[in-house]
């Protein structure tokens, strides 16, 4: 309740917590009782407090309403950036576009940053073969206390965990940290 009281609704969620019967009921309710505009962040939110109750479970690492509402927030943030940057039209002066791996084999890109101070380190990664296909995606966030540089890593590492599970050959990773490329020396081949 207090995650909901943070983002408005908690009379709303209460109301409907002693009207429905059932889970589908209620939540069926309350989007239809929010504009459009409104839908996204509780259905987020219930995603984060899937995520924050198996921290729990399985972590013992209790996170507060705020740094759920927060991480709630920032995940949408990005999600808009990202749709938004998806209809943007692309000119000769931006960044180069994605390149395609070479023909029979994938890249797996991956990307990490710092929240809250520091205080929680997020990444995602994304594995695309040469037609450009995706073939896996994942994002997580954690609660640590770290350095960009070490994010970088974890995201990294995390990158090559799953690449390893899902038995994956001739995978080339790719990561914008010029630091983390060159500790690790970017002379060797891609990692089979």
């Amino acid at each position: 309740m207090a995650c909901w009281n943070l983002l408005g609704i908690g009379d709303i969620i209460q109301e409907l917590l002693y009207s429905a019967n059932f889970f589908q009921h209620m939540l069926f309710d309350l989007f239809n009782k929010l504009h459009d505009q409104q839908k996204q962040l509780p259905a987020l939110t219930l995603w984060i407090l899937w995520k924050s109750r198996n921290l729990l479970l399985w972590d013992d690492s209790d996170i507060t309403p705020i740094l759920t509402i927060t991480r709630t927030k920032d995940v949408l943030h990005e999600w808009s950036c990202f749709q938004k940057a998806k209809h943007l039209t692309h000119h000769d002066d931006q960044l180069p576009a994605w390149e395609k791996p070479p023909h029979s084999s994938i890249k797996c890109n991956v990307d990490a940053s710092l929240l809250n101070g520091n205080s929680m380190m997020c990444y995602g990664l994304c594995l695309r073969d040469s037609s450009d296909n995706l073939i896996f995606g994942k994002s997580d966030f954690k609660l640590l206390l770290t350095t960009v540089l070490e994010v970088e890593a974890i995201g990294l590492l995390e990158a090559l965990q799953m690449v390893i599970s899902k038995d994956l050959c001739n995978v080339a990773f790719e990561t914008d940290s010029k630091l983390l490329v060159d500790l690790l020396g970017n002379t060797s081949p891609p990692l089979n």
